[in-house]
């Protein structure tokens, strides 16, 4: 059985005008990073999602609800709404465009606008021993 080993690693900037740098001047740089080490199952996609679909469910096969995926990377080129876990689940992200989680997630529903066509990239790391780590940016 192969083993995985996922990371990802972000970085948030924080750029403030004034009367002195129009565009922006950096006040605050936040790294941070995931890690999984020792997942038994990945699954990455990229789907085309239908305009104006309602709770479309993407499969993260062969992860699941006895093996969640861990670390999720997200990303749509146009704003949808996204649950986890179940279709009807009153909890959901609304207007989603990049999503980026450390948790168990076993199911993913989209539900996409009615304007345009969705494109998702979907990228799941997991497994029943899988163990997560993160790094904590202190400023």
């Amino acid at each position: 059985m192969p083993a995985f080993t996922g990371r990802i690693g972000i970085v948030y900037q924080l750029l403030q005008s004034d009367q002195f740098a129009v565009t922006g001047r950096t006040v605050m740089y936040l790294p941070a990073s995931m890690k999984v080490t020792g997942a038994d199952r990945r699954n990455g996609q990229v789907w085309t999602i239908s305009a104006g679909v309602s709770a479309q469910a993407l499969t993260l096969n062969p992860l699941g609800v006895s093996a969640p995926g861990m670390m999720t990377l997200f990303l749509a080129d146009q704003a949808c709404d996204v649950r986890f876990n179940a279709a009807s689940d009153t909890t959901f992200l609304s207007a989603v465009r990049m999503f980026v989680a450390g948790a168990n997630i076993s199911n993913v529903y989209v539900t996409t606008g009615s304007a345009w066509d969705t494109t998702i990239l979907l990228e799941c790391i997991g497994g029943s021993n899988a163990q997560v780590t993160t790094t904590l940016p202190v400023p």
